[in-house]
């Protein structure tokens, strides 16, 4: 049962300090909680992974995330190492949005990649391509077959156009 309790709560740790987030608690706007509902649920203790499936949502105060899959992958110390969400993929943050068909996070390098057509947007400002990495503890974002629309304001920087990873600005 202390098994459950600790890889549980890794989970929902990882998922509010990486952004991943999306609707499913107890609590409402205003708490610091973070809830996950789907359809389906698979966690093997002994392989270490939870499998979310089926309208998965995860909400917290920082983000939210929609997809058709939630997987985490834990170490051997129960520690977070991958959150991987596939399939019809929704994440909001504040002012920005991201779609695309796959998010990963790599839990020890702070590293998100989004992949499947990936859109970000803020505002009337957006940047996609086939392939987007953020690093959350860097200011440093890298994409593959980018294209890049800012408003011509001129007064916004590409950080006011994706954010920074942290979620800083």
């Amino acid at each position: 049962m202390r098994f459950r309790t600790i890889v549980w709560m890794a989970l929902l740790t990882v998922l509010a300090q990486c952004g991943i987030a999306a609707q499913m608690s107890t609590g409402g706007s205003g708490t610091n909680q973070t809830t996950i509902t789907s359809k389906k649920l698979t966690f093997d203790y002994q392989s270490r992974y939870a499998v979310f499936e089926e309208n998965v949502v995860v909400s917290d105060p920082r983000v939210s995330i929609k997809s058709d899959k939630l997987t985490a992958i834990f170490e051997k110390d129960n520690a977070p190492k991958t959150i991987i969400a596939s399939g019809h993929v929704h994440i909001v943050q504040a002012d920005k949005t991201a779609v695309c068909e796959r998010a990963v996070y790599q839990v020890k390098g702070g590293q998100l990649e989004l992949s499947g057509s990936p859109i970000l947007r803020r505002g009337t400002d957006m940047l996609k391509g086939t392939v987007i990495v953020f690093w959350r503890d860097q200011d440093k974002v890298e994409g593959q077959d980018v294209e890049m629309v800012m408003s011509s304001s001129g007064d916004q920087s590409f950080d006011d156009v994706v954010g920074k990873p942290n979620g800083k600005r």
